[in-house]
Protein backbone atom coordinates (compact mmCIF):
# COMPACT_ATOMS: atom_id res chain seq x y z
CA UNK A 1 0.00 0.00 0.00
CA UNK A 2 2.37 1.94 0.88
CA UNK A 3 4.95 1.76 -2.20
CA UNK A 4 1.33 2.42 -4.26
CA UNK A 5 1.21 5.61 -2.69
CA UNK A 6 4.75 6.85 -3.06
CA UNK A 7 5.15 5.87 -6.19
CA UNK A 8 1.88 7.99 -7.04
CA UNK A 9 3.41 10.59 -5.82
CA UNK A 10 7.01 10.49 -7.24
CA UNK A 11 4.88 10.23 -10.61
CA UNK A 12 3.30 13.40 -9.99
CA UNK A 13 6.24 15.33 -8.57
CA UNK A 14 8.51 14.62 -11.42
CA UNK A 15 5.22 15.39 -13.77
CA UNK A 16 4.94 18.76 -12.87
CA UNK A 17 8.37 19.82 -11.78
CA UNK A 18 8.80 18.99 -15.72
CA UNK A 19 6.02 21.39 -16.44
CA UNK A 20 7.27 24.09 -13.93
CA UNK A 21 11.04 23.90 -15.87
CA UNK A 22 9.48 23.96 -19.47
CA UNK A 23 7.19 26.88 -18.06
CA UNK A 24 10.72 28.41 -17.12
CA UNK A 25 12.68 28.13 -20.46
CA UNK A 26 9.66 29.44 -22.02
CA UNK A 27 10.21 32.34 -19.48
CA UNK A 28 13.89 32.39 -20.07
CA UNK A 29 13.47 32.74 -24.03
CA UNK A 30 11.05 35.31 -24.09
CA UNK A 31 12.42 38.52 -24.68
CA UNK A 32 11.57 40.83 -21.70
CA UNK A 33 10.76 44.22 -21.64
CA UNK A 34 12.98 47.17 -20.59
CA UNK A 35 12.01 48.35 -17.15
CA UNK A 36 10.32 51.51 -16.69
CA UNK A 37 12.73 53.82 -15.85
CA UNK A 38 12.82 55.77 -12.35
CA UNK A 39 12.32 59.17 -12.82
CA UNK A 40 11.94 61.14 -16.04
CA UNK A 41 14.24 60.28 -18.97
CA UNK A 42 14.55 59.99 -22.87
CA UNK A 43 16.52 57.84 -25.19
CA UNK A 44 18.23 60.02 -27.74
CA UNK A 45 19.57 58.40 -31.19
CA UNK A 46 21.61 60.40 -33.40
CA UNK A 47 21.50 58.47 -36.73
CA UNK A 48 23.54 60.23 -39.06
CA UNK A 49 26.65 61.52 -37.39
CA UNK A 50 28.94 62.64 -34.03
CA UNK A 51 27.98 64.96 -32.11
CA UNK A 52 28.44 66.96 -28.59
CA UNK A 53 25.39 66.93 -26.17
CA UNK A 54 24.45 69.81 -23.80
CA UNK A 55 21.48 69.07 -21.59
CA UNK A 56 19.93 72.23 -19.73
CA UNK A 57 23.55 74.13 -20.21
CA UNK A 58 25.51 71.58 -19.53
CA UNK A 59 27.67 69.22 -21.76
CA UNK A 60 26.65 65.90 -21.25
CA UNK A 61 28.47 63.72 -23.70
CA UNK A 62 29.78 63.22 -26.66
CA UNK A 63 27.41 60.45 -28.61
CA UNK A 64 28.71 58.22 -31.69
CA UNK A 65 26.15 57.64 -34.11
CA UNK A 66 23.54 54.99 -33.92
CA UNK A 67 24.11 54.72 -30.55
CA UNK A 68 21.13 54.83 -28.00
CA UNK A 69 21.74 57.08 -24.70
CA UNK A 70 19.35 57.29 -22.03
CA UNK A 71 19.59 60.98 -20.02
CA UNK A 72 17.58 61.47 -17.05
CA UNK A 73 15.58 64.86 -16.90
CA UNK A 74 14.88 67.23 -13.86
CA UNK A 75 10.89 68.58 -13.70
CA UNK A 76 9.97 66.70 -17.07
CA UNK A 77 11.63 69.89 -19.40
CA UNK A 78 15.07 69.02 -21.16
CA UNK A 79 16.42 71.86 -23.12
CA UNK A 80 18.72 69.88 -25.25
CA UNK A 81 21.49 71.54 -27.60
CA UNK A 82 23.37 69.09 -30.38
CA UNK A 83 26.36 70.33 -32.34
CA UNK A 84 28.97 69.48 -34.18
CA UNK A 85 30.47 70.77 -37.84
CA UNK A 86 27.41 70.58 -39.46
CA UNK A 87 24.85 71.99 -37.48
CA UNK A 88 24.10 73.42 -34.15
CA UNK A 89 20.41 72.76 -32.91
CA UNK A 90 18.14 73.55 -29.63
CA UNK A 91 15.17 71.31 -28.93
CA UNK A 92 12.71 71.19 -25.77
CA UNK A 93 11.86 68.04 -24.88
CA UNK A 94 8.95 67.75 -22.98
CA UNK A 95 9.04 63.93 -20.98
CA UNK A 96 6.32 62.56 -18.76
CA UNK A 97 7.52 60.56 -15.86
CA UNK A 98 7.64 57.04 -16.08
CA UNK A 99 7.73 57.15 -19.82
CA UNK A 100 10.90 56.25 -22.20
CA UNK A 101 10.79 58.81 -25.06
CA UNK A 102 12.40 58.21 -28.03
CA UNK A 103 14.24 60.90 -29.70
CA UNK A 104 15.81 60.58 -33.43
CA UNK A 105 17.78 63.25 -34.70
CA UNK A 106 19.42 63.76 -38.22
CA UNK A 107 22.84 66.49 -38.23
CA UNK A 108 23.95 66.27 -41.80
CA UNK A 109 22.28 68.18 -44.38
CA UNK A 110 24.35 68.19 -47.59
CA UNK A 111 27.16 65.19 -48.55
CA UNK A 112 31.11 65.51 -47.17
CA UNK A 113 32.80 67.10 -49.51
CA UNK A 114 35.92 65.01 -49.12
CA UNK A 115 36.10 61.24 -50.44
CA UNK A 116 37.89 58.76 -47.54
CA UNK A 117 40.73 57.14 -49.20
CA UNK A 118 41.21 53.40 -48.37
CA UNK A 119 44.60 53.33 -50.41
CA UNK A 120 46.53 55.71 -48.48
CA UNK A 121 44.29 56.49 -45.13
CA UNK A 122 47.11 58.39 -43.20
CA UNK A 123 48.60 59.96 -45.86
CA UNK A 124 52.52 58.16 -46.91
CA UNK A 125 53.93 56.14 -43.79
CA UNK A 126 57.53 54.91 -43.43
CA UNK A 127 58.53 51.48 -41.90
CA UNK A 128 60.71 52.10 -38.81
CA UNK A 129 63.07 48.94 -37.50
CA UNK A 130 63.06 48.24 -34.04
CA UNK A 131 66.45 48.48 -32.16
CA UNK A 132 68.20 49.86 -29.34
CA UNK A 133 69.88 53.70 -28.41
CA UNK A 134 70.49 55.66 -25.56
CA UNK A 135 67.63 58.01 -25.10
CA UNK A 136 68.35 61.69 -24.45
CA UNK A 137 71.16 64.08 -24.17
CA UNK A 138 74.11 65.42 -21.22
CA UNK A 139 73.51 68.90 -22.07
CA UNK A 140 71.91 70.30 -18.67
CA UNK A 141 69.11 71.78 -20.25
CA UNK A 142 65.60 70.64 -19.64
CA UNK A 143 64.45 67.60 -18.32
CA UNK A 144 66.32 65.08 -21.01
CA UNK A 145 69.62 64.78 -19.71
CA UNK A 146 69.30 61.42 -17.87
CA UNK A 147 70.74 59.05 -20.83
CA UNK A 148 69.31 55.73 -20.56
CA UNK A 149 68.75 52.88 -22.94
CA UNK A 150 65.88 51.49 -24.47
CA UNK A 151 64.83 49.04 -27.38
CA UNK A 152 61.27 50.17 -29.69
CA UNK A 153 59.84 47.84 -31.35
CA UNK A 154 59.05 47.94 -35.27
CA UNK A 155 56.59 50.84 -35.75
CA UNK A 156 54.98 52.41 -39.25
CA UNK A 157 55.21 56.32 -38.69
CA UNK A 158 53.87 59.14 -40.36
CA UNK A 159 56.28 61.03 -43.27
CA UNK A 160 54.38 64.16 -42.58
CA UNK A 161 52.93 65.93 -39.90
CA UNK A 162 48.89 65.73 -40.36
CA UNK A 163 47.70 68.26 -42.20
CA UNK A 164 44.79 70.90 -42.76
CA UNK A 165 43.13 69.18 -45.50
CA UNK A 166 43.25 65.71 -43.58
CA UNK A 167 42.05 67.56 -40.38
CA UNK A 168 39.02 68.96 -42.74
CA UNK A 169 38.10 65.76 -43.74
CA UNK A 170 38.11 64.27 -40.47
CA UNK A 171 36.03 66.92 -39.35
CA UNK A 172 33.56 67.07 -42.02
CA UNK A 173 32.71 63.14 -41.49
CA UNK A 174 32.60 62.72 -38.36
CA UNK A 175 31.15 66.19 -37.02
CA UNK A 176 34.03 66.36 -34.95
CA UNK A 177 34.15 69.82 -32.39
CA UNK A 178 37.46 70.49 -31.52
CA UNK A 179 38.82 72.11 -28.16
CA UNK A 180 38.84 75.20 -29.62
CA UNK A 181 35.57 75.21 -31.15
CA UNK A 182 33.87 74.00 -27.88
CA UNK A 183 34.82 77.16 -26.56
CA UNK A 184 37.91 79.67 -25.82
CA UNK A 185 39.48 79.56 -29.35
CA UNK A 186 43.27 79.15 -29.03
CA UNK A 187 46.67 81.01 -28.71
CA UNK A 188 48.26 83.22 -31.69
CA UNK A 189 50.90 84.74 -32.25
CA UNK A 190 50.39 88.79 -32.18
CA UNK A 191 52.46 91.47 -34.70
CA UNK A 192 54.37 92.00 -31.19
CA UNK A 193 55.81 88.64 -31.28
CA UNK A 194 54.27 87.73 -28.46
CA UNK A 195 50.77 84.87 -27.61
CA UNK A 196 47.36 85.67 -26.69
CA UNK A 197 44.24 83.75 -26.53
CA UNK A 198 41.85 84.39 -29.00
CA UNK A 199 38.31 83.57 -29.47
CA UNK A 200 37.06 81.60 -32.14
CA UNK A 201 39.79 80.61 -33.62
CA UNK A 202 40.34 77.15 -34.17
CA UNK A 203 42.02 74.43 -36.70
CA UNK A 204 40.61 76.14 -39.97
CA UNK A 205 43.03 79.30 -39.14
CA UNK A 206 46.51 80.31 -39.45
CA UNK A 207 49.40 80.86 -36.86
CA UNK A 208 48.16 84.73 -36.21
CA UNK A 209 44.30 83.75 -36.09
CA UNK A 210 43.44 84.65 -40.13
CA UNK A 211 40.98 82.33 -42.08
CA UNK A 212 43.49 79.84 -44.04
CA UNK A 213 42.68 80.04 -47.71
CA UNK A 214 42.42 76.07 -49.15
CA UNK A 215 45.66 77.00 -51.27
CA UNK A 216 47.39 76.43 -47.65
CA UNK A 217 45.59 73.00 -46.95
CA UNK A 218 48.97 71.41 -47.18
CA UNK A 219 50.41 73.17 -44.29
CA UNK A 220 50.43 71.10 -41.05
CA UNK A 221 47.35 71.60 -38.41
CA UNK A 222 47.60 73.74 -35.61
CA UNK A 223 45.15 74.87 -32.88
CA UNK A 224 44.86 71.44 -32.21
CA UNK A 225 44.83 70.09 -28.62
CA UNK A 226 45.93 66.11 -27.70
CA UNK A 227 42.87 65.54 -27.32
CA UNK A 228 41.84 66.43 -30.76
CA UNK A 229 45.07 64.37 -32.24
CA UNK A 230 43.48 61.16 -30.34
CA UNK A 231 40.38 61.85 -31.45
CA UNK A 232 42.06 61.84 -34.99
CA UNK A 233 43.58 58.43 -34.83
CA UNK A 234 40.35 56.63 -33.14
CA UNK A 235 38.38 57.86 -36.40
CA UNK A 236 41.13 57.32 -38.76
CA UNK A 237 41.18 53.40 -37.03
CA UNK A 238 37.75 53.29 -37.61
CA UNK A 239 37.31 54.43 -41.06
CA UNK A 240 40.30 52.15 -42.40
CA UNK A 241 39.92 49.25 -40.14
CA UNK A 242 43.91 49.53 -39.05
CA UNK A 243 44.94 50.76 -35.46
CA UNK A 244 46.23 54.43 -35.49
CA UNK A 245 47.43 56.17 -32.62
CA UNK A 246 50.07 58.93 -31.66
CA UNK A 247 53.72 57.84 -31.01
CA UNK A 248 55.02 57.30 -27.87
CA UNK A 249 58.12 59.46 -26.65
CA UNK A 250 60.75 56.45 -27.39
CA UNK A 251 59.22 55.97 -30.82
CA UNK A 252 59.49 59.63 -31.88
CA UNK A 253 63.07 60.43 -30.72
CA UNK A 254 64.20 56.91 -31.79
CA UNK A 255 62.98 57.94 -35.25
CA UNK A 256 63.70 61.61 -35.46
CA UNK A 257 67.47 60.77 -34.59
CA UNK A 258 67.74 57.79 -37.67
CA UNK A 259 66.94 55.27 -35.65
CA UNK A 260 69.08 56.43 -32.22
CA UNK A 261 71.73 57.94 -33.87
CA UNK A 262 74.24 60.77 -31.89
CA UNK A 263 72.43 64.05 -33.71
CA UNK A 264 71.56 67.05 -32.50
CA UNK A 265 68.48 67.71 -34.61
CA UNK A 266 66.85 66.22 -37.69
CA UNK A 267 69.27 67.36 -40.06
CA UNK A 268 72.45 66.23 -38.47
CA UNK A 269 74.37 68.08 -35.61
CA UNK A 270 75.52 71.55 -36.11
CA UNK A 271 73.39 74.47 -38.01
CA UNK A 272 71.46 74.16 -40.44
CA UNK A 273 72.83 75.28 -43.86
CA UNK A 274 70.97 76.06 -47.12
CA UNK A 275 68.06 73.33 -47.56
CA UNK A 276 69.36 71.28 -45.24
CA UNK A 277 67.66 72.22 -42.11
CA UNK A 278 64.22 73.26 -40.89
CA UNK A 279 61.56 75.70 -40.22
CA UNK A 280 62.76 76.88 -37.45
CA UNK A 281 63.20 80.32 -35.64
CA UNK A 282 65.96 81.78 -38.22
CA UNK A 283 66.58 85.33 -40.17
CA UNK A 284 63.16 85.40 -42.01
CA UNK A 285 61.92 85.53 -38.19
CA UNK A 286 64.60 87.72 -37.18
CA UNK A 287 62.62 90.23 -39.55
CA UNK A 288 59.82 90.79 -38.08
CA UNK A 289 60.26 90.01 -34.48
CA UNK A 290 63.78 91.44 -34.26
CA UNK A 291 64.05 90.39 -30.34
CA UNK A 292 63.99 86.63 -31.13
CA UNK A 293 66.54 84.43 -30.21
CA UNK A 294 67.10 82.93 -33.79
CA UNK A 295 69.94 79.87 -35.74
CA UNK A 296 71.62 82.67 -36.70
CA UNK A 297 72.75 83.21 -40.42
CA UNK A 298 69.93 80.70 -41.16
CA UNK A 299 67.54 81.64 -43.72
CA UNK A 300 64.59 79.02 -44.44
CA UNK A 301 62.03 81.64 -45.78
CA UNK A 302 59.09 80.78 -43.92
CA UNK A 303 58.02 82.90 -40.59
CA UNK A 304 55.55 80.69 -39.78
CA UNK A 305 54.30 77.70 -41.04
CA UNK A 306 55.79 76.00 -43.89
CA UNK A 307 54.17 73.47 -46.16
CA UNK A 308 54.56 69.75 -45.28
CA UNK A 309 58.07 68.22 -46.15
CA UNK A 310 59.35 71.64 -47.74
CA UNK A 311 62.85 70.79 -46.54
CA UNK A 312 64.66 67.53 -47.09
CA UNK A 313 63.60 64.16 -45.18
CA UNK A 314 65.71 62.07 -42.92
CA UNK A 315 67.57 59.19 -43.40
CA UNK A 316 64.31 57.71 -42.70
CA UNK A 317 62.22 59.29 -45.28
CA UNK A 318 60.64 61.27 -42.19
CA UNK A 319 59.61 65.42 -42.61
CA UNK A 320 59.70 67.86 -40.67
CA UNK A 321 60.91 66.29 -37.45
CA UNK A 322 62.91 69.28 -36.37
CA UNK A 323 60.34 72.48 -36.36
CA UNK A 324 57.55 73.30 -38.50
CA UNK A 325 54.92 72.48 -35.28
CA UNK A 326 55.32 70.92 -32.18
CA UNK A 327 54.19 67.17 -32.22
CA UNK A 328 52.01 65.80 -29.49
CA UNK A 329 53.30 62.21 -28.61
CA UNK A 330 51.35 59.81 -26.46
CA UNK A 331 53.23 59.81 -22.96
CA UNK A 332 52.13 61.72 -20.21
CA UNK A 333 54.98 64.17 -19.25
CA UNK A 334 56.85 63.39 -15.89
CA UNK A 335 60.27 65.04 -15.56
CA UNK A 336 61.89 62.14 -13.63
CA UNK A 337 60.55 59.89 -16.42
CA UNK A 338 63.83 59.00 -17.40
CA UNK A 339 65.42 57.89 -14.07
CA UNK A 340 62.62 55.14 -13.90
CA UNK A 341 61.66 54.09 -17.62
CA UNK A 342 61.79 50.59 -18.07
CA UNK A 343 64.08 49.27 -21.07
CA UNK A 344 61.53 47.56 -23.13
CA UNK A 345 59.23 49.78 -25.34
CA UNK A 346 58.84 52.41 -23.14
CA UNK A 347 54.97 53.79 -22.85
CA UNK A 348 55.73 57.12 -20.34
CA UNK A 349 54.30 57.65 -17.10
CA UNK A 350 50.84 56.64 -15.86
CA UNK A 351 49.05 59.51 -15.31
CA UNK A 352 49.67 63.86 -14.78
CA UNK A 353 48.62 66.93 -15.49
CA UNK A 354 50.57 67.51 -18.99
CA UNK A 355 51.19 65.40 -21.94
CA UNK A 356 54.57 65.72 -24.19
CA UNK A 357 55.50 67.15 -27.67
CA UNK A 358 58.25 66.97 -29.16
CA UNK A 359 60.36 68.55 -32.21
CA UNK A 360 59.98 72.11 -31.64
CA UNK A 361 57.72 74.90 -34.06
CA UNK A 362 58.69 77.60 -36.52
CA UNK A 363 59.09 80.03 -33.52
CA UNK A 364 62.27 78.04 -31.73
CA UNK A 365 65.84 78.64 -30.78
CA UNK A 366 68.58 75.96 -31.21
CA UNK A 367 67.77 74.65 -27.74
CA UNK A 368 64.24 74.06 -27.98
CA UNK A 369 64.72 72.17 -31.67
CA UNK A 370 66.75 69.43 -30.21
CA UNK A 371 65.49 66.14 -31.01
CA UNK A 372 66.29 65.36 -27.68
CA UNK A 373 64.42 68.38 -25.94
CA UNK A 374 60.98 67.42 -23.71
CA UNK A 375 58.20 69.43 -23.52
CA UNK A 376 54.65 69.35 -22.39
CA UNK A 377 51.72 70.65 -22.21
CA UNK A 378 48.07 70.00 -21.23
CA UNK A 379 45.88 67.56 -23.47
CA UNK A 380 43.22 70.57 -23.84
CA UNK A 381 45.92 73.20 -24.62
CA UNK A 382 45.88 74.22 -28.54
CA UNK A 383 48.34 76.88 -29.96
CA UNK A 384 49.71 78.16 -33.32
CA UNK A 385 52.16 75.73 -33.34
CA UNK A 386 51.23 72.98 -32.07
CA UNK A 387 50.34 69.88 -34.29
CA UNK A 388 51.18 65.67 -34.74
CA UNK A 389 51.17 62.73 -37.04
CA UNK A 390 50.29 59.44 -36.94
CA UNK A 391 52.05 56.23 -36.04
CA UNK A 392 51.23 52.20 -36.10
CA UNK A 393 52.49 48.96 -34.45
CA UNK A 394 53.43 46.41 -36.68
CA UNK A 395 52.03 43.07 -35.67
Amino acid sequence: MYRIIFSLCLSWFLLFGSVLHAQKSQDYNRPKRPPTPKGDTFVLLLCDTYAWVELNGKIVGYQAPRQLRKYAVKGGVAHLRIRNAWADKTYEVNVKKGRQHLLELYMREQEAPFAFNRQQPAGEMAAVKGGSYWMGEQKKFGTDHQVHQVHVEPFMMGRYEVTVGQFAEFVQVSGYLTDADRGGGSHVCRESGEWELKEAVNWKHDSQGNPRPKSEYHHPVIHVSWNDAVAYCRWLSRASGESYRLPTEAEWEYAARNRGKRLEYAWGTGMPAGKDGGNVADETAKRKFDDWQIFQGFDDGHVFTAPVGSFPPNALGLYDLTGNVWEWCADWYDSHYYQKSPTYDPKGATDGPERVMRGGSWYNKPNYARVTFREKSSPSNRSDAIGFRVAKSIE
